[in-house]
């Protein structure tokens, strides 16, 4: 009872606070921002940012607009967690993007030892001070840069150049991909580099690596 309390509350949220005239035209300007010409499945990713944000943003008015709501969220997020909903129970969160830890910390943080940098603690702050609908657009344009950013990182860490025999190229962006890595990274649930030997997604726009959506150039 509390778990659909809490879900209807939070969805009555959206439909108070959330613009839905402005969402699409968000997401559109947050890729414009960080591509030329963004893809699909680039587009889908950053209106998970943008969701994950605007969350954050619509549980707080909630919780103040109805009181009582917050034994509705408290109850019903630990529910969601003895389910593993979100499909962390055999993860060490820690070691997940900002982005994953910061839902994982709004909705139900309090039963992790979730840790964050001293810049990523920075983000955390300003999404606990949204209020409006375009501060949400300007931070999750933020949060997707800084997410990026480390995704690149991490990426470099992990692949050696001079082990490059194969070269892919996707159908979808043309991105050209070396084919080499000694360890699979991770970008919330989806796979962003390699496993063992074999490719697992395009690096830029996602797309799932397969016969159809990869070429072999070398």
């Amino acid at each position: 009872e509390d778990l659909y309390d809490m879900l209807v509350v939070h969805e009555v949220g959206h439909a108070l606070d959330t613009p839905s005239d402005k969402w699409v035209q968000a997401v559109d300007d947050i890729a414009s921002d960080h591509y030329d010409d963004a893809t699909i499945r680039q587009k889908i990713i950053i209106k998970n940012f943008l969701n994950i944000v605007e969350d954050a943003r619509i549980d707080k008015r909630q919780k103040r607009r109805y009181p009582g709501s917050r034994r509705n969220y408290n109850i019903g997020y630990k529910e969601l967690h003895d389910r593993d909903f979100f499909g962390v129970s055999k993860k060490d969160i820690n070691t997940l993007p900002f982005i994953d830890r910061a839902n994982i910390w709004f909705k139900h943080g309090f039963m992790y030892n979730i840790k964050f940098t001293s810049e990523e603690q920075a983000l955390i702050k300003r999404m606990e001070a949204l209020e409006t609908f375009d501060e949400v657009i300007a931070l999750t344009t933020e949060v997707y840069g800084f997410c990026v950013d480390a995704l690149k990182k991490k990426l470099r860490q992990v692949v050696f150049i001079d082990q490059l025999p194969t070269i892919y190229e996707c159908k979808y962006c043309f991105a050209n991909m070396r084919h080499s890595a000694i360890k699979a990274s991770r970008f919330g649930s989806r796979s962003l580099l390699f496993k063992k030997t074999k490719p697992i997604s395009c690096l830029i726009c996602f797309a799932p690596f397969n016969g159809m959506s990869f070429t072999e150039l070398s």
